[in-house]
């Protein structure tokens, strides 16, 4: 496998002291060795320093733990581990920067190198962090102090709010891995600095590693097939939704499974992902918290379940189980078949009304928030606050339309093709064709349960069933069924009679059916018997 650092390379010691350097590379293609072992070492061997930004806690951690470890020093004696002063390399997030009233006095004012590592973050976040506006105020205030490295498998997105697309740039050079642009600066500018603005893009293909891949229908079909899987395999399912879906999976999991969200990211669990880069537990079931950055390095993690719309997000996610080099794997991934009305819900309950939110006058906003809890939600996400005033967050708002463009071209392009979303996370996978490339869970489960059933009744074969035992056979039958034939069972309670169990019996081709037969007496008891068995022995 080709890495950054063989193709960067010495190329570093020409970057001009305010160069913009972007570097789309995918996961586990050593974007973060590239920083701390190449880049590095050349910066404390010139007395440079690096300001290092990472979009998530966890990730801040392990790279403040890895540069501790390269320079042995103890973390647990570093004087501020939040904003992380160590040889050469100054770490901290995004958000500590942003919460940061005077960044003059607090960041130190002479670094050469920023790194925005996972710098997707100034697009995903926006949905929810309205101060990102700030981190790019900063960033437009000090561009032309140092050399900028963005870095991201998904930078596409954000290239155009770091201008990427500014029509000045003029392409001097360019091979397979790298594009070298200049800009003629303007005459002020040239006649202190010397050198024309300079932008070099490094690009690297993704290499998608061998998948398998299931579909699953509804929450209940994962956990099925999680809770039945008695192997030593661990499984790292994402799902975006921490109060409903993940809530729910975990119930039906009957608790034999951690939940890992922003709410208890200092838990103990997160410490081990932190430190040996894998997780304890044979389930982890985690939310955006672990969406980004963070490596998990374990053999024994062959199945992650996927669930997004977002496509910068389904890579991110995907990524976080790295493949070895020379490791023999086809990691299962598991992924959603979501309907038109899950989408049509997405629009009208939340991606509408924060658009219309933003649509209102700062008045109207500031009346709608003081009569209404939902809307005061929305505002936190939409607005930040700066002398007393609302300021819109306008790249949640871009995020925002692009994203409700998308679900509702996803939900007419489902009422005619019930496929459409399973398709297109094929083609975020890589995979080009659906037919013989992925299993339906559904259809795995109700193998699964088909072979229960069949299990199951011959189980009473030869025997005269009395009305006790007939409940009894009858309530075994329908924890059958109630999976195999959800829509038969709206309500869960409903106890199968026998009209409806032959029913099923003879569409499923069993070859059998049972009998009832009526006592001969006055008081003789009906009697089921189960017929036609042998050739099924």
């Amino acid at each position: 496998m080709v890495y950054l650092t063989n193709i960067i390379n010495d190329d570093l010691r020409n970057w001009n002291p305010h160069s913009q350097i972007f570097i789309a590379a995918p996961t586990g293609s050593g974007k973060t060795q590239f920083i701390l072992r190449k880049l590095l070492p050349y910066v404390i061997k010139n007395g440079r320093e690096i300001l290092y930004l990472s979009n998530r806690v966890l990730l801040h951690k392990q790279i403040v733990k890895e540069v501790c470890s390269l320079q042995n020093v103890p973390y647990e004696l570093l004087e501020n581990q939040k904003i992380a002063e160590l040889s050469g390399i100054t770490c901290l997030t995004y958000q500590t920067l942003q919460e940061m009233n005077d960044w003059g006095t607090i960041i130190n004012q002479f670094f050469h190198y920023v790194v925005l590592d996972e710098v997707h973050y100034i697009t995903e976040d926006s949905l929810f962090n309205p101060k990102i506006q700030r981190f790019l105020d900063w960033l437009e205030w000090r561009k032309n102090c140092f050399v900028t490295i963005a870095i991201s498998a998904t930078i596409e997105p954000v290239l155009g709010y770091l201008g990427f697309y500014n029509s000045e740039w003029q392409l001097v050079y360019e091979d397979e891995n790298k594009e070298h642009y200049l800009r003629r600066a303007h005459d002020i500018v040239l006649r202190l600095k010397g050198i024309p603005e300079e932008l070099i893009f490094y690009h690297m293909e993704r290499t998608m590693p061998q998948f398998k891949v299931y579909i699953y229908e509804t929450v209940n079909e994962l956990a099925q097939i999680i809770s039945e899987d008695i192997s030593e395999d661990k499984w790292l399912v994402f799902q975006s939704n921490k109060e409903k879906a993940a809530s729910q999976l975990l119930r039906n999991l009957n608790g034999n499974a951690f939940l890992l969200t922003a709410d208890n990211k200092e838990c103990e669990e997160m410490q081990r992902i932190v430190e040996r880069n894998q997780f304890r537990s044979k389930v982890l079931v985690t939310t955006k918290v672990l969406d980004n950055g963070i490596s998990l390095h374990d053999k024994k993690l062959k199945n992650v379940a996927l669930e997004t719309i977002s496509q910068t997000e389904f890579i991110q996610m995907l990524g976080r189980r790295r493949i070895e080099e020379g490791e023999d794997i086809a990691l299962n991934v598991y992924i959603p078949k979501l309907s038109a009305n899950y989408l049509k819900n997405l629009v009208f309950n939340t991606l509408a009304p924060m658009l219309k939110l933003a649509e209102l006058s700062e008045k109207e906003v500031l009346t709608e928030i003081m009569n209404d809890e939902e809307a005061y939600q929305r505002a936190k996400m939409l607005y930040d606050v700066k002398d007393g005033k609302l300021l819109l967050n306008t790249i949640a708002v871009n995020m925002l339309k692009k994203r409700r463009q998308f679900a509702e071209k996803m939900a007419l392009e489902l009422e005619n093709n019930a496929n459409a979303f399973v398709e297109q996370q094929l083609q975020w996978l890589g995979v080009q064709e659906l037919e013989g490339t992925v299993i339906y869970l559904r259809d795995v489960n109700n193998r699964k349960n088909e072979e229960k059933l069949r299990k199951m009744i011959l189980s009473y074969a030869g025997r005269s069933l009395d009305s006790e035992e007939q409940k009894k056979f009858r309530n075994e039958v329908k924890e059958i069924l109630v999976q195999l034939f959800p829509e038969k069972f709206p309500h869960k309670n409903r106890i199968p009679g026998l009209k409806m169990i032959n029913e099923v019996l003879e569409e499923l081709k069993f070859g059998f059916c049972i009998e009832s037969s009526h006592g001969k007496r006055k008081g003789e008891k009906t009697i089921w018997k189960i017929k036609n068995l042998p050739r099924y022995v």
